[in-house]
C-alpha cells in the first residue's frame, strides 16, 4: 500500500471514528489499559453497532440495511426492494480490520454527518 493510500485510509478512519463519537456521545470511548508504567487510556475499537448507530444519524435519503452476511444494501422508497452496494462489514473484527472498499463506503455515508 503506498504512503498516500495510507495516509487516506488514516484520514477517513479518524473521520468515520469521529462521526459515531458524534452520534454516541453518552458511550465511553476511552478505555484503560494497564501497562509496565501504569494505566494508559487508549481509544475504543469502533464496532458495528457504532456504525449503524452512526449511519441512522446521517441526513441521507437513502436506506441502508445490513444483511445477515455484512452485506450493506440499499432499500427503495418502498422498502421492498433491496439492492448490494458490493460492500461487506467483516463480522469478526472492528474497523480497523475493514476492507478499504467497506472504510471508503462508510466514509461517504459519514462524512456528510
Amino acid at each position: 500500500m503506498t504512503q498516500q493510500k495510507t495516509d487516506l485510509r488514516a484520514e477517513q478512519e479518524k473521520e468515520i471514528r469521529e462521526a459515531c463519537i458524534a452520534a454516541n456521545p453518552e458511550k465511553t470511548w476511552r478505555m484503560h489499559e494497564h501497562t509496565e508504567l501504569g494505566i494508559d487510556g487508549i481509544q475504543a475499537p469502533i464496532q458495528l453497532a457504532d456504525v449503524l448507530v452512526a449511519i441512522g444519524q446521517t441526513k441521507d435519503d437513502h436506506v441502508f440495511n445490513l444483511d445477515m452476511y455484512g452485506e450493506f444494501v440499499e432499500l427503495d422508497q418502498n422498502g421492498r426492494d433491496y439492492h448490494p452496494q458490493g460492500v461487506t462489514w467483516n463480522l469478526r473484527t472492528d474497523l480497523s480490520g475493514q476492507s478499504d472498499e467497506t472504510i471508503n463506503f462508510l466514509y461517504q455515508l459519514l462524512h456528510k454527518v
